[in-house]
């Protein structure tokens, strides 16, 4: 009875803690750094960055 009760209480605690995970998922707030400052800097996004240039079709084909 006792392993039942503790088995009922730990799956309603991975419950609360699911739910409450899902219901502040894009509200993440540090306790360390303000919004001002990141301590990572932030990567380029992919439009900010040029696509990769075709090799010409001579160098392609040169390969193989």
């Amino acid at each position: 009875m006792i392993r039942r009760t503790i088995g009922i209480v730990c799956a309603a605690a991975i419950v609360a803690l699911l739910v409450c995970t899902v219901l502040h998922r894009d509200r993440y707030r540090s306790m360390l750094f303000d919004g001002a400052e990141r301590a990572v800097p932030q990567r380029e996004s992919a439009a900010a960055r040029p696509a990769a240039q075709p090799l010409p079709a001579d160098e392609a084909d040169a390969g193989r």
